[in-house]
């Protein structure tokens, strides 16, 4: 019968003595080290060490998106506090939906800021609040700079709604009469879909040749 002896060697870990052959075995411990489950794999505890570390990382992240939300709404608030606007304090800007034509709403918003001699420096923190989905995803995305100016705001949103000359003169194309509408209805959405169709093409409504030729082009290319 083999003799078989096992020894713990001067390196820690422990030797078998087998016959012949020696085979080496790391000391493992008996307890899991701090911050690994008890019962979890050896194998496994590099793995998940670093996922740990993963999410305390996506943890922090979070917080500090929080904190910037929570500054730029204390700017707007500030805003209001540092720009009294008389009696354009009292009008009601409009919350936007789901439902709203982007554009049609900025349109809106701004014969309202006009109506009411609301200065512009000040159009982006009255607007701010209203913005919901999509809209208010592209505020946030600014930095605090460039969402202080209404120009860049409304650029950047109506480019997040993919508005642009070729989703007008889609929207154009494509507008039939609906049963439940009148005939004046109709013809009023589809004139509010060819005058964008004009404008995000860099036309101007005088500018009878450019629409011209925008007309032309079109309908070779159909």
């Amino acid at each position: 019968m083999t003799e078989t002896n096992i020894e713990k060697s001067s390196s820690g870990s422990w030797e078998v003595q087998h016959g012949n052959v020696n085979k080496h075995q790391e000391d493992i411990p008996s307890q899991s080290p701090q911050g690994i489950p008890p019962g979890l794999p050896k194998e496994m505890w590099v793995e998940y060490l670093f996922k740990t570390e993963e999410l305390k990382l996506e943890h922090k992240r979070l917080e500090l998106e929080a904190e910037v939300q929570l500054r730029r709404l204390q700017f707007e608030q500030e805003t209001f506090t540092r720009h009294p606007i008389g009696e354009s304090q009292f009008v009601k800007i409009p919350r936007l939906t789901a439902n709203d034509d982007i554009d049609v709403y900025f349109k809106t918003f701004e014969n309202l800021a006009k109506m009411y001699k609301l200065p512009k420096r000040e159009w982006v923190a009255r607007l701010a609040p209203e913005l919901t989905g999509k809209a208010r995803a592209a505020y946030a995305s600014l930095s605090l700079a460039e969402s202080s100016d209404y120009d860049t705001l409304k650029q950047v949103i109506l480019a997040k709604y993919e508005v642009s000359a070729e989703s007008y003169r889609a929207k154009f194309r494509a507008r039939y009469k609906q049963r439940d509408e009148s005939l004046r209805e109709w013809v009023n959405d589809l004139g509010q879909q060819f005058d964008g169709w004009i404008e995000y093409s860099g036309r101007k409504p005088d500018d009878a040749h450019g629409i011209r030729e925008l007309m032309v082009m079109d309908q070779a290319l159909s």
